[in-house]
């Protein structure tokens, strides 16, 4: 339990999907493993009316129907009690002030104070000039943060426009933005592999691999966010923050410490040097019936799949191809970044190219969550054969039957903690649509959106793509 001042959690978008499945039984989960505050509150705060109490019924249901354990219900009442709710109208600027007064009554102490925006897009910079003119951001007695969910902006030019804003009112180390991805452990383990392990840092770069894979597949359609989908789509939902921020954690130079910033410096010095994608090296798909969900438009161009190959152009990584890929409604969930490392340059035992492929590793970053390894080793009793051998590293093998923390646990408590360095800082977002914008502009102009089947890998012009190229898409995280 951190002691100290109170700390409220003041969420925005209250009464949505993400706080009663991920936030709230995230801080709850921190609350029963003692984690929190000694004093805290949790205010939900949404357009929807709900009392105190209704709020905490609310909020109860969705963690009873979705969690995997029971709940003890003298622990839940206990948190409960920490929790509150107000209603507000994003457009109404008495509300902020209605809001404020309300917080006021309920903390009586020093106060730390986070708000969380797990809003729409279009919501973000009312809101956060709101809390700008009323003084939410003023405290002579404890920290105020500010916590933005993904995406951040539509595009370039409203992402500057929301970065200038915050930057009238908070520190830009005040400001975390989240993409709950880069809390997972096996995330955050990026880092520790390529530079707690000098065997392997060696290897990482265009001299020892060939290409780099990464996706993140998804099984579920959009439903029931159609409306919310179809105006952002694959790119702005995943291609712009997660995907690249794996690039980038994969990629960038080592920092002289891991001090937040220098590890943001990093990341931001090496999405500088990634190439703008270009038309000719992007395939979109979008999932046969995704028209026919609620709140899609029927003649919609919103691409629910994408494959994009990407260069950066430094000194490490010069001619190495960068295929991200990613989509809705696919086969299978799955999180995994594959390195695959260049042929021996003579074939000195003179195996069969089918037997056996170059060398990899596989970053298995959910669900399979752990590492694995290919090399090539001799068939025992058999003269001049060979064969694929896999090591794997695997997290439930240390924690056996404990469960691992869910990512969103991780982003609160590196909130709580102020360590920014797995959350975006406001270049990288800025730097991060450069790279992508060209394409948006383009899909509904030049570029074709083909068709997949739900369940699929996707259009099969995805497989094709990396093919002409003389590769194939590996999957090393499957069991």
């Amino acid at each position: 339990m951190i002691s100290g001042n109170h700390t409220t959690f003041v969420v925005f978008g209250g009464s949505g999907q993400l706080t009663k499945t991920r936030l709230i039984p995230s801080l709850f989960r921190l609350f029963v493993a003692n984690r929190l505050p000694q004093y805290f509150s949790v205010v939900g705060v949404s357009r929807t009316n709900f009392t105190d109490e209704e709020y905490r019924a609310y909020l109860f249901e969705s963690l009873n129907d979705n969690s995997t354990e029971s709940i003890d219900f003298d622990q839940w009442n206990e948190f409960a009690n920490h929790v509150w709710y107000q209603p507000l109208d994003v457009g109404k600027k008495e509300d902020f002030e209605n809001l404020k007064t309300v917080l006021e009554q309920i903390e009586q102490r020093p106060c730390n104070r986070l708000y969380y925006l797990s809003t729409l897009p279009n919501l973000q910079m009312p809101i956060i000039t709101s809390l700008g003119e009323f003084g939410f951001h003023i405290s002579d007695d404890g920290w105020r943060r500010l916590a933005i969910e993904k995406p951040f902006g539509f595009d370039y030019q409203t992402s500057h426009e929301i970065n200038v804003v915050i930057s009238k009112f908070f520190k830009e180390d005040q400001v975390f933005r989240v993409d709950h991805y880069l809390g997972k452990e096996t995330s955050q383990n990026i880092l520790h592999f390529r530079f707690a392990n000098v065997i392997f840092e060696a290897l990482w770069n265009r001299k020892y691999i060939d290409n780099i894979q990464i996706t993140v597949a998804e099984n579920q359609d959009v439903s029931p966010h159609g409306e919310y989908y179809d105006i952002v789509g694959v790119l702005r939902d995943i291609f712009q923050n997660r995907l690249l921020q794996f690039l980038a954690l994969l990629t960038m130079e080592p920092p002289n410490f891991t001090y937040p910033e220098q590890v943001r410096d990093e990341r931001s010095k090496l999405l500088h040097a990634v190439l703008p994608a270009r038309d000719s090296d992007v395939v979109l798909g979008q999932y046969e019936g995704y028209r026919s969900n609620s709140g899609v438009s029927p003649n919609s161009l919103t691409p629910t799949f994408a494959v994009m190959k990407l260069g950066i152009s430094n000194w490490r990584w010069d001619g190495v191809p960068i295929y991200i890929r990613s989509g809705k409604a696919l086969s299978e969930k799955r999180s995994e970044i594959v390195i695959e490392f260049q042929s021996p340059p003579l074939n000195l035992f003179e195996l069969p190219p089918s037997t056996v492929r170059p060398n990899y590793i596989s970053m298995c970053i959910s669900p399979d969550e752990g590492i694995h390894l290919g090399f090539v080793a001799k068939r025992p009793d058999v003269y001049n054969e060979a064969s694929e051998v896999d090591l794997e590293f695997h997290y439930r093998d240390i924690v056996k039957d404990a469960i691992l923390p869910d990512a969103y646990e991780q982003v609160l408590m590196d909130i709580l903690d102020g360590d920014t360095t797995f959350f975006i800082r406001n270049d990288e977002v800025e730097l991060s649509w450069n790279i992508i914008e060209s394409i948006i502009r383009n899909i509904e102009n030049t570029l074709p959106l083909y068709l997949y089947q739900p369940g699929s890998e996707g259009p099969s012009e995805a497989a094709s793509f990396i093919e002409k190229d003389g590769r194939i898409w590996l999957a090393n995280c499957v069991h």
